[in-house]
């Protein structure tokens, strides 16, 4: 099972031409920077990329996706985060702005 496994999806590619690979896709996502996230931009720019190396389509893919999926797991959390400090924020904001027009509006009675 586990021979049959490896030589069904084992890609021979060094290291070398794993880091072209890499840094040219880097390449691709910074021309795309009018694409938000680079959508579809990285997928095709990696897809062509490895087709040059012999690297199937199909696997070509599949790593594109798997890179997609370690920006899901790091910047959905950081999105949670940073909506939670912001709600915090303005949830502060809106209590002083409440707490402040009563204050203001007894001062002015009180000048009358």
């Amino acid at each position: 099972m586990n021979s049959e496994w490896k030589s069904r999806y084992e890609v021979a590619v060094s290291v070398a031409e794993a880091a072209v690979i890499e840094s040219l896709t880097h390449a691709v996502r910074g021309a795309a920077f009018a694409i938000p996230g680079a959508l579809g931009a990285q997928e095709g720019g990696l897809l062509v990329l490895c087709a040059i190396f012999g690297i199937p389509p199909d696997r070509a893919l599949a790593v594109s996706l798997l890179k997609r999926v370690a920006d899901v797991v790091i910047g959905v959390p950081g999105l949670i985060g940073w909506q939670v400090l912001e709600g915090a924020r303005l949830k502060a904001r809106y209590a002083r702005a409440d707490a402040e027009p009563a204050a203001s509006h007894d001062h002015r009675a009180d000048e009358r």
